[in-house]
């Protein structure tokens, strides 16, 4: 909880370095997401300066679990008060990532996973929900999916069907065939 709060300040150019490096110094007794809301703490408090948030992704990229539908990272313990889930917090880290390292290759392995574990197409609660859209926005922002430039053409059978652009004016457009 601490850890999002000192990363909602810094967000909001409010942020406590002092307290945040202290927290810092405590990382051990931190989750997964606790440490990835720490590291985009640090990330936006010392830019300049990235050796704490280097540690923590370091700590992240060998916590991480990988297995043939992606990459996920699990908390140790269950934190009713947070409502923490391991989906949540691979949404969280995911974030952390994409925020601070968008070419880590943890990243696509990351989205692999949590669009694997959606049921029905979505997740199992609201909080998964809401942090899952809001790293694979941000995922889609910083990979220029957003832009969309490409060509497609739809076959069936050999049969063409449909083709057509995408770019950047019609991305959010619908095509039914």
């Amino acid at each position: 909880t601490e850890a999002f709060v000192l990363y909602a300040l810094a967000d909001a150019e409010v942020g406590d370095l002092g307290r945040t490096v202290a927290l810092f110094d405590q990382r051990q007794e931190l989750g997964q997401y606790g440490k990835a809301f720490l590291a985009m703490a640090l990330h936006l408090l010392e830019p300049d300066s990235p050796t704490r948030v280097n540690t923590l992704l370091s700590d992240l990229n060998n916590d991480a679990i990988k297995s043939a539908t992606g990459v996920h990272w699990e908390e140790a313990r269950q934190d009713y008060w947070t409502m923490s889930t391991d989906t949540r917090s691979t949404a969280v880290v995911l974030d952390a990532l994409v925020k601070i390292q968008p070419d880590s290759p943890l990243v696509a392995n990351a989205v692999r996973w949590l669009m694997a574990v959606r049921q029905d197409g979505r997740w199992e609660s609201t909080q998964e929900t809401a942090w899952a859209l809001m790293s694979l926005t941000d995922y889609m922002v910083a990979s220029g999916e957003l832009k969309g430039d490409y060509s497609y053409k739809v076959l069936l059978n050999g049969d063409a069907w449909a083709d057509g652009t995408v770019d950047a004016s019609n991305l959010d457009e619908q095509k039914v065939f």
